[in-house]
């Protein structure tokens, strides 16, 4: 019986070698394939272009689905053993639940099974974003995709790709801590740059990022917002929490006995703090590149220009408010009560 994109147990061993024995069968681990590809992967291929997949594996795939399943099936074939592994190893029966073992075989140890988990997952999220760049580069091919909203998903940010926040920030960053981080990355487009460049340009740059459009000063321009984001996002993910050295937080670990697991837990606060105060510190520099940049090619951006005008209105004639409200209480040229706080700049976040 095949079920979704695997006739066998061995075309699911292609894509995870030692990961799974041949003694596996797939008709236990095939009711965790489905639940797997809804879970991880449908999002970003999308529901018409996995369910064509499913049907061309049963008739004649055409050459397009054959050159793009092996790479949707390698992270859902990975993906599946992450998943099926949480119940691969007890088996529940009138008594209870009960481990798997014989006199031959034992039971992984905890560390085991929690580096083997760890494995699965992270690589299968790499391989999510592999298959992504290929739908990318060939998406002319894969009209279904293309038409979906999982199309537009894959760049609606400024730093779409784990492989690309990893260059503007550190190696460690795995696309699933990426994706881990991905809704503080739209948080911090919309409430530092939409204020930042001002609605317009904003979406002006994202247009031209989806349709491929981008000239060479907005690409100049995107690459020192990338690099901003990227210590926005990891500032912000680091208060909260989120990101860690493994999996996405700072942690501290330390070995215990006798089977050597490691012990993690978060990073005591002093040692937070600096990795929060860098990130903020860095992403301020970008920040005052970008406004350089965009002062140095106001031309470029004329919607830009028409932002910053705005704002330079708005702020005369709030002065103008503050003077009738000296006049109005009678105060000298030191009065207080209509003056208000004005903060320039990018909002801390």
């Amino acid at each position: 019986m095949a079920y979704d994109l695997f006739n066998n147990i061995s075309e699911i061993k292609d894509f995870v070698g030692g990961g799974a024995n041949i003694s596996l069968h797939i008709d236990s681990i095939g009711p965790s394939i489905n639940p797997t590809a809804k879970r991880h992967l449908i999002r970003w291929i999308s529901e018409s272009q996995y369910n064509a997949l499913v049907t061309a594996v049963d008739e004649t795939p055409t050459s397009e689905e054959t050159a793009l399943l092996p790479y949707v099936q390698r992270p859902l074939a990975l993906l599946t053993m992450y998943e099926y592994s949480n119940i691969g190893g007890i088996q529940i029966q009138e008594s209870g639940f009960h481990r798997i073992e014989t006199e031959h075989e034992k039971t992984a140890f905890k560390y085991q099974e929690n580096n083997y988990k760890s494995y699965m997952l992270e690589t299968g999220y790499e391989a999510i974003e592999d298959m992504l760049k290929f739908l990318e580069a060939n998406e002319a091919d894969y009209p279904l995709w293309q038409a979906s909203t999982s199309y537009n998903r894959n760049k609606t940010l400024f730093v779409n790709y784990a492989s690309e926040f990893r260059d503007l920030y550190a190696q460690y960053i795995s696309r699933y801590t990426f994706e881990m981080i991905r809704p503080l990355i739209e948080d911090v487009e919309r409430f530092a740059f939409i204020p930042l460049l001002g609605e317009t340009e904003f979406n002006n740059l994202k247009t031209a990022i989806l349709g491929k459009s981008l000239s060479a000063v907005q690409q100049s321009l995107v690459n020192l917002i990338q690099r901003a984001v990227a210590n926005f996002a990891i500032e912000e993910g680091l208060k909260r929490q989120w990101v860690q050295i493994k999996n996405g937080n700072v942690v501290q670990t330390e070995s215990l006995e006798p089977q050597s697991t490691r012990k993690e837990s978060s990073a005591a606060m002093n040692a937070l703090n600096v990795a929060v105060n860098n990130s903020e510190l860095w992403a301020n520099r970008h920040i005052a590149q970008i406004i350089n940049f965009l002062s140095n090619n106001i031309d470029d951006f004329p919607d830009y220009k028409a932002h910053l005008d705005a704002q330079t209105e708005a702020e005369e004639e709030e002065e103008t408010d503050e003077c009738l409200d000296r006049l109005v209480c009678g105060c000298d040229e030191f009065c207080s009560c209509g003056k208000k706080d004005k903060k320039k700049g990018v909002q801390r976040l």
